[in-house]
């Protein structure tokens, strides 16, 4: 199966994954310094993250919106510590398995609470796959993140599941814009 995207499409998607990108890179900064953690900033970025992926799912409404979104982020996150905490190509690879997830789900569950649970999916499976290539790749201080696991998975199933009931909601606001409406024909 062949999706083809219009340009006004393309345009969204990756409009809204810039704009993700841009903030976690205001935000996790920020969040460093104020805890002194360097990976403080993962830990409240998925929900922002998610937000503008199930916003960008609902005003384009194609099969593989999520991916492609993922896709956006991850080329823009490959020179920064973003996902994975090291400038490296393979961080894309955590970010096509969450994309490729959340698709899928939102195949079979195209409710509400479908996207909520594709949301917690997609931010689990980033979760684990980051930091089994950061194991892979051989990044220090790994055994910290892995004596945290289940309350780090725990932590991003949840924030992934919020930020997609904020970015539905959000959604739910604004649906019948005239400028949303125009965009979706």
């Amino acid at each position: 199966m062949f999706v083809r995207f219009k340009t006004k499409e393309l345009i969204i998607i990756s409009f809204l994954s810039a704009l993700t990108f841009g903030i976690a890179m205001v935000i996790t900064p920020i969040l460093m310094v104020l805890t002194a953690n360097p990976s403080a900033g993962g830990f409240i970025t998925p929900l922002f993250i998610l937000l503008f992926l199930v916003l960008s799912k609902k005003l384009v409404q194609k099969p593989i919106t999520g991916t492609v979104f993922l896709l956006i982020y991850g080329i823009l996150a490959v020179p920064t510590t973003l996902i994975t905490g090291v400038p490296t190509i393979f961080k894309i690879i955590p970010v096509i398995i969450g994309g490729l997830s959340f698709d899928f789900t939102t195949k079979f569950l195209k409710n509400k609470s479908g996207l909520i649970i594709a949301s917690g999916i997609c931010s689990f499976l980033v979760a684990i796959s980051g930091i089994s290539l950061g194991i892979l790749l051989g990044l220090p201080a790994l055994d910290k993140v892995v004596k945290m696991l289940i309350p780090l998975l725990i932590w991003m199933i949840t924030i992934g599941s919020i930020g997609g009931y904020i970015g539905y909601l959000i959604y739910q606001k604004i649906k019948n814009k005239p400028f949303i409406k125009q965009m979706q024909n």
